[in-house]
């Protein structure tokens, strides 16, 4: 393989399952913890999800626009609120790990999935769902119990 040849899927696959295992135990479990412990979980968990959206303006340094840069950093805090949701619900962060990895990989892969009307038609009906779910998600987030966050 020459420079600027993709690699093969498996190594996006097993870079991205490496990244969504990072983030999550970063921002669903240490930062998470620590936020909530210090100012409460409402204040903790939004905070935790700010600091997630935040870190995507890290793609400004990649070449991204400011105006993509601001739209994905949405995204990944209403993103954010379904992984923590599905942390908080299952008390673990596998379920997270392993969702948020495998989402990066069809986002970054993606170009290789069949295009047509059923793919197209797919990607937008994802496109459309992913922030409605994460309001939902946000909004159950906040009627979740006070306390810690992964408290009996």
């Amino acid at each position: 393989a020459g420079a600027g040849a993709e690699p093969p899927a498996w190594q996006l696959l097993r870079t991205t399952l490496l990244v969504g295992l990072t983030e999550e135990w970063v921002y669903r479990g240490l930062l998470l913890a620590l936020l909530t412990h210090c100012w409460g979980w409402r204040r903790g968990a939004g905070l935790s999800l700010v600091a997630f959206g935040a870190l995507h303006w890290l793609n400004l340094g990649g070449g991204q626009s400011l105006a993509a840069v601001l739209i994905q950093s949405v995204l990944a805090a209403l993103s954010g609120a379904t992984l923590l949701l599905a942390a908080v619900g299952t008390r673990s962060l596998l379920v997270p790990m392993l969702a948020h990895g495998l989402f990066d990989f069809f986002v970054i892969d993606g170009s290789r999935l069949p295009h047509g009307p059923t793919g197209d038609q797919l990607a937008l009906l994802l496109l459309a769902a992913g922030p409605l779910i994460g309001l939902f998600s946000l909004w159950r987030l906040m009627r979740h119990p006070r306390g810690e966050p992964y408290a009996d």
